[in-house]
């Protein structure tokens, strides 16, 4: 009996998603978004807290630390680490909705 192959992203076959057949980095990048949703989550569990305002701040993060790099002052991982962290933090927008400015999760 052969085992069927899924997408270790969301289950599909691997054929059949777009993501699989992205490049390396990108499934790369997704998954670490994956992971900073789910530690996000635990430190800041959804309810009050201010997921618009916490977006626009990691946004910040990640154009300073890009311009930290073009004035030689920053390096590129911390472009990686502060463009997962807005990422995770616009994900949660979406999915987790803001309290203080009423927008309801995704779905509800």
């Amino acid at each position: 009996m052969s085992r069927r192959i899924q997408c270790d992203i969301h289950g599909s076959a691997p054929m059949a998603c777009a993501a699989c057949k992205a490049e390396p980095e990108l499934r790369a990048f997704v998954q670490a978004v994956v992971a900073e949703v789910a530690r996000a989550r635990k430190k800041f569990p959804i309810g009050k807290n201010p997921q618009a305002l916490a977006f626009a701040e990691e946004s910040g993060k990640l154009v300073k630390a890009t311009l930290d790099r073009i004035q030689k002052r920053g390096k590129a991982e911390d472009i990686h680490k502060e463009a997962v962290q807005a990422a995770a933090m616009a994900a949660r927008l979406w999915l987790d909705g803001d309290s203080t400015i009423g927008l309801r999760p995704f779905g509800a």
